[in-house]
């Protein structure tokens, strides 16, 4: 079932939907369309809630990205990874995964990217839907 999107904001959710002892990961879907995976250190998750997503010029990645700012006004970047360890508290995003490395990542930012910039306004849904089988160790 598509949410009711309002004609003046992109809704981004990130499903968490699988855990393993260090990394937690989902999907990601941008107005009910399914766009990519994303993953997550564990030790470093992001609640669930209703955030604003912006795009950003990354120093670091040195490359667009999505941020979040949370409650406690850190600043939580969606860029490319391979992996959960890679990650200090930000999500990164990827088409697929091989075993615990997500794979094709930049085309999955850019995929995410060019989905949401057509609007100003970018909310984002962060929600655990855990899976009771574990699919990766």
């Amino acid at each position: 079932m598509k949410p009711k999107i309002s004609k003046n904001y992109h809704l981004v959710q990130f499903f968490r939907t699988e855990t393993s002892s260090k990394t937690v990961r989902g999907s990601v879907y941008v107005d009910g369309v399914f766009i990519c995976y994303f993953f997550n250190n564990k030790e470093e998750i992001l609640f669930e809630g209703v955030y604003e997503l912006k795009i950003y010029n990354s120093p670091k990645a040195q490359r667009e990205v999505l941020l979040f700012k949370d409650s406690d006004n850190r600043f939580i970047e969606v860029h490319v990874a391979n992996y959960a360890h890679e990650l200090e508290g930000c999500f990164g995003v990827c088409s697929d995964f091989i075993d615990e490395m997500g794979v094709y990542s930049i085309l999955a930012l850019n995929k995410l990217l060019k989905a949401v910039k057509s609007k100003g306004l970018i909310i984002a849904e962060v929600r655990n839907k855990y899976v009771q089988k574990q699919l990766f160790p």
